[in-house]
């Protein structure tokens, strides 16, 4: 039986979910999803910064030209553009696959948070089972984020538009963004604890908001500004590459990616949680 909240109360029940996850960072099943992900990450980040090698440039050569421009494969171009072209690929790699470490790890922490842990491999596969569904669901509001983030500010800058209008253009995007995430954090749980199809999680969603939309929302900027600071690292590529150590804008991204999956982490956890309070079941211990 679903429990109703007033906003008030939602903050303080986002807040103790919040640190009943950070309580669970030690585990190491939970991780077993992120590490996967950030394996994935970490492969499209060495194929990019090593676009010239002979096991990779027929593929990587040309998608590189094509994403950041001819200048690109010269060393050490690439080093440049290098956070901006991960992030394209990080988006896909996310699309695809990080789709299943949320619904495993929405899995995992539903299991956990009702003392009934699971094996990391049970959720890993009872996420791939329905990898379809979390792909289609998700769909939506990946491709808002891919306009949003991506084709906006592309556009306006093929326009020629000034600095000060695509300053604002990133701006809005970047509050879009965030009004998307907290729809998309509150699919997995729908998904994978409710058991629903593509069409019912998408009917479910406006009803959640008033349920855990609050919550969400608390999540979400939580999560937003542990990431912010490590995505404004992309913009010392430059100084860095000009001090003559190129190689390493391939850390500072690894970091990027690092910290955005303990935000994932945190994310995923605490709104599987909220919704285990004032939707599904809840858990004996916290």
């Amino acid at each position: 039986m679903s429990v109703r909240m007033n906003g008030f109360e939602q903050l303080a029940l986002a807040g103790h979910c919040m640190l009943a996850t950070l309580r669970q960072l030690g585990r190491g099943g939970l991780w077993v999803p992120w590490l996967a992900l950030g394996v994935l990450q970490g492969v499209a980040l060495l194929m990019l910064a090593w676009f010239a090698h002979p096991w990779v440039s027929v593929v990587m050569a040309p998608l590189v030209t094509w994403l950041a421009g001819a200048d690109a494969l010269h060393y050490p171009s690439v080093f440049r553009v290098l956070p901006a072209l991960h992030a394209r690929a990080a988006f896909v790699v996310d699309a695809l696959f990080g789709v299943v470490a949320i619904g495993a790890a929405t899995q995992l922490f539903a299991a956990r948070f009702a003392s009934q842990p699971m094996p990391a491999r049970n959720g890993l596969r009872s996420a791939a089972g329905r990898w379809g569904t979390l792909l289609l669901a998700h769909l939506p509001l990946q491709l808002l984020v891919l306009g949003l983030s991506f084709g906006i500010p592309e556009w306006l800058h093929a326009r020629g538009s000034s600095g000060v209008t695509l300053r604002l253009a990133i701006l809005a995007g970047f509050g879009g963004a965030l009004v998307i995430q907290v729809f998309f954090v509150m699919i997995a749980p729908l998904v994978m604890l409710a058991g629903f199809g593509v069409r019912d999680t998408w009917r479910e969603l406006p009803s959640m908001l008033p349920k855990i939309g609050v919550a969400a929302i608390a999540i979400a900027v939580v999560a937003t500004v542990i990431n912010f600071p490590a995505q404004l690292l992309g913009r010392f590529a430059d100084r860095i590459v000009d001090r003559g150590a190129p190689e390493l804008v391939i850390g500072l991204v690894a970091l990027q990616v690092a910290v955005g999956l303990i935000a994932a982490f945190l994310t995923a956890g605490s709104i599987t949680l909220v919704y285990q309070s004032l939707v599904g079941d809840t858990g004996d211990e916290w």
